[in-house]
């Protein structure tokens, strides 16, 4: 019991006594008069009752004094404890069981982002402070691992977790977790927690520190004051032979200063010791025996009482440097050695002294001696420059301050004799410190003179290159001129060859047309000679037309399906009679193998194995002619279809078988030169097989026989065989009139006389006129020779002054009404296949219509095309007739 109450019970006790005792003094006093009037009983109830309120009047006075003294102590303790939470600089949160926030500091407050600690309380705290993962199941009063604590886990930490702020980012913290007890049960949880920002901070500053210690090329070693190494690099571990695991087991004797003689390990503690860096370069053996070159520097650190707390030491390897600057020697002593075998030297110029400092070769290279200079050159190799080249110079080498770009100038330095060099001068300027501009020159006298040499040959060339390119001129004119002649050769020989085929296939008809009369014998022989040389000369002009397409490059082939079997038996029919003729046996043999369809040019297939067949026949005199087809295969390459033609001729020497694909070459053996030919039909034969993807080989035992053999690549014909062409109607014109338009005037009586022979009548036209096309009017009419005579007659009559109303029309302006007279006779020149007139017409009409400024080209387009349909109707009309 405190010793307060005691006092207060003591004192109660004393007061009810002496409040009793009055009281019985009182009642003594009245004892007699009431208990009189009231009886003893009654009396001695209400003598008991005044005795117990007198005295418990000052009992509650003194107890309520007590409690009020005790609230104002609690109070005030009350105080002082918020004010300690306050204060603290760790937040702190306090919740109920529900996990509601009943408290915050503020501290709290700060560290979580609000304003003031009403925005916190009443909260959940697993809903505004204490968040789970995003993958996680939401926290509650049953899983809170801070409510844990309250189910009897008692105080726990958690050394790292992440509390959520106002603002929703994420707060690294530490916190602890106490039950709060009152009478013996937990009433809520009290948590305290500080901010882990700057430690993280910290911990990964030192992460990054460490990483970069590691990551150095110089080894890094630290040590504590008694010698222990701390911390030891992997460029440490490996100058020191050593893992890192052993090193940290050692101590500074591990230092590698054993290459160091006695008095530099004294100098080394002793300026340690007092505080400063030591630093020196040696040379050692090191791990492996290999001597190595080092470069150690130890720096020692102190606590802050002044006493020595660490030693760091930095160790560099020297040897890749040092073998750098061996190799950069031996660079400089090369670089010397060539610059005075290329008659170059080196020179500084410092601008804020003015001093210019060549080097030995220079002062060589102009004729004298290092000791003949003064001693500020400067001034005195102004004077060796030529005048010419001064300004120039200096305006460069003043202009290098501060510029990175480098100079380079030629110019010419005075010799000692008198005479002037040429020099290549190359400078840049260096930052130094000194500021410097350095730079080499070269002589270039010779390669001067060779560059006059030179500009003089360029010249030449320049002179040689206009004739030449006036040459080129003249050959590109030539080259043009040859085309032209190419090309007019090309249509001279198309030409010619139209007209001489027309009358040799003239003559061909006309010996058919004398075949069918009665000749004599004498006679028969005669047609048959002419019938021959026509037939002759006809296969040397189309080998000669065939050759120049060739030669042009103009000739194709065509893509078409033919039969394969109908060509051979063709050829066979063609030949078979000639070799008869000459007593030779002639054989065709095809490959069952071979597709019976192909794709390709029939007609060429035939011109070549015929040219073959026709030699063969030609050039044996006795025994057979072969002609073979088989189809072969090749490995990786398409089949190929081959024809080989064999006789058993004359042959042909080894010698002259490469003249034998020559145009106009043949082979000059006994009895060949007698049979004649142009010597272009295997020529011909060897290039249409190349245009064929193939090609053309021959074989020859003179006095034995000659074998040529044709291959080209096999394209058998897709799908089934084509169907057979319908047979071509025989016309019959027995009673009817037949009307020949031919513009060569045999073919046209030979034509007229074989139609004469079947229809009874035929009449011919030249059609020398293009203004009217006979055949072609009389069809768009029906065919009706009187319909179409009766409408060039009145196409006469009508439109004989349709260029004079036209030209009327025109005059008084009404381009409209001259239009249509153009619009009309076009209509009718169409229906008369007057093809012209109607172009005419219709450009005149277009031009009137569109208000063309110039119609005067039109005009006289139209009266001509006009003037000769009407010239040529009375000579068509005649012949419609």
């Amino acid at each position: 019991m405190p010793r307060s109450l005691k006092i207060t019970a003591a004192f109660s006790l004393t007061l009810l006594a002496l409040m009793s005792l009055l009281s019985f003094l009182l009642m003594g006093t009245f004892r007699g008069p009431l208990r009189e009037s009231v009886g003893q009983q009654q009396f001695s109830l209400a003598l008991g009752i005044v005795s117990v309120l007198l005295a418990s009047v000052p009992v509650l006075l003194l107890i309520f004094g007590h409690l009020k003294n005790e609230v104002l102590r609690r109070a005030a303790a009350e105080e002082y404890a918020n004010l300690l939470l306050e204060s603290a600089r760790d937040g702190v949160i306090g919740t109920d069981l529900a996990g509601r926030i009943r408290f915050a500091n503020r501290a709290a407050v700060r560290l979580l982002g609000y304003q003031s600690a009403a925005e916190l309380l009443g909260q959940d705290l697993h809903q505004s402070v204490l968040k789970p993962a995003a993958d996680a199941a939401p926290y509650s009063a049953q899983n809170s691992p801070i409510l844990a604590c309250a189910a009897g886990a008692g105080c726990w930490q958690v050394d790292q977790d992440s509390f959520t702020r106002g603002d929703g980012s994420a707060l690294p913290v530490q916190y602890r977790c106490t039950p709060v007890l009152r009478e013996g049960s937990c009433d809520g949880v009290l948590i305290t927690f500080n901010d882990l920002s700057a430690r993280r901070a910290t911990e990964e500053r030192l992460r990054v520190q460490e990483a970069a210690l590691k990551a150095a090329t110089v080894g890094i070693v630290i040590a504590d004051a008694a010698g222990g190494i701390l911390f030891a690099n992997p460029a440490f571990s490996t100058i020191a032979g050593a893992p890192e695991q052993e090193l940290l087991k050692g101590n500074l004797g591990m230092l590698r200063t054993e290459g160091l003689p006695p008095e530099h390990q004294r100098e080394l503690w002793d300026t340690v010791r007092a505080g400063r860096s030591w630093h020196s370069e040696w040379t050692g053996k090191g791990p492996r025996g290999v001597s190595s070159s080092e470069a150690v520097t130890v720096t020692p650190l102190f606590a802050p009482d002044g006493t020595l707390s660490h030693l760091v030491g930095i160790y560099q390897d020297l040897s890749p440097l040092k073998k750098a600057e061996a190799a950069a020697r031996e660079s400089r002593e090369e670089l010397g050695q060539a610059l005075v075998a290329a008659g170059s030297a080196l020179w500084q110029w410092h601008p804020e002294t003015g001093r210019l400092s060549p080097d030995e070769r220079w002062i060589t290279l102009i004729g004298y001696r290092p000791d003949e200079l003064p001693a500020t050159p400067y001034e005195f190799w102004r004077t060796l420059c030529h005048p010419e080249d001064l300004e120039r110079l200096e305006e460069a080498l003043h202009g290098l301050h501060g510029e990175r770009a480098p100079l380079a100038l030629e110019v010419r330095l005075r010799h000692r004799a008198g005479h002037y060099l040429w020099v290549a001068v190359n400078a840049r300027w260096l930052a130094g410190p000194p500021a410097r501009v350095s730079g080499m020159v070269l002589e270039i006298s010779t390669r001067k003179r060779f560059e006059a040499e030179l500009s003089r040959k360029n010249v030449e060339l320049e002179a040689t290159r206009g004739q030449l390119g006036d040459a080129l001129e003249s050959v590109g004119r030539l080259a043009q001129q040859s085309e032209q002649a190419n090309a007019a050769r090309s249509r001279f020989l198309a030409s010619v060859g139209q007209e001489l085929r027309t009358p040799l296939h003239g003559i061909l008809a006309s010996c058919h047309l004398l075949e069918g009369t009665r000749l004599a014998t004498k006679q028969t022989g005669y047609l048959q000679s002419v019938t021959s040389s026509a037939e002759s000369l006809l296969r040397t002009i189309s080998d000669i037309l065939d050759f120049a397409e060739i030669e042009a490059g103009q000739l194709g082939l065509a893509r078409v399906e033919y039969s394969l079997p109908d060509q051979v038996r063709e050829l066979g029919d063609r030949f078979q009679p000639h070799a008869r003729q000459k007593g030779l046996k002639l054989q065709l043999r095809l490959d069952p193998a071979l597709p019976e369809h192909l794709l390709g040019d029939p007609l060429r297939l035939s011109q070549v194995l015929g040219h073959l067949l026709s030699n063969a026949v030609k050039f044996t005199r006795h025994g057979s002619v072969s002609l073979e087809g088989a189809l072969v295969h090749a490995v990786g390459d398409p089949d190929q279809v081959c024809f080989t033609v064999r006789d058993t001729g004359l042959g042909i020497p080894d010698r002259e078988q490469p003249l034998l694909f020559h145009p106009f070459g043949q082979a000059d053996g006994s009895g060949r030169r007698s049979l004649g030919g142009t010597g272009l039909g295997l020529a011909i034969s060897r290039a249409l097989s190349v245009l064929m993807g193939g090609e053309l080989r021959c074989e020859s035992v003179p006095g034995v026989g000659s074998s040529f053999t044709l291959s080209f690549p096999c394209l058998p014909a897709e799908g089934e065989a084509p169907a057979a062409e319908p047979p071509v109607p025989e016309y019959r014109f027995a009673g009817e009139r037949v009307l020949v338009v031919e513009q060569n005037k045999i073919n046209r009586t030979i034509a007229q006389q074989v139609l004469k022979g079947a229809a009874g009548s035929a009449s011919a036209s030249s059609q020398e006129s293009p203004a009217l096309d006979l055949v072609c009017g009389i069809r768009q009419i029906g065919g009706s020779r009187e319909l179409y005579a009766d409408l060039l007659h009145r196409f006469v009559d009508e439109y004989r002054d349709s260029a004079t109303r036209l030209a009327a029309e025109r005059e008084r302006g009404d381009l409209a009404g001259a239009a249509l007279i153009a619009h009309s006779v076009k209509g009718v020149a169409g229906v008369l296949a007057a093809v012209p007139l109607q172009q005419a017409a219709g450009c005149l009409e277009r031009a009137l219509t569109q208000g063309a400024p110039e119609l005067a080209g039109y005009l006289e387009r139209f009266e001509r095309e006009l003037e000769e349909v009407l010239q040529a109707v009375p000579k068509v009309t005649a012949e419609a007739a």
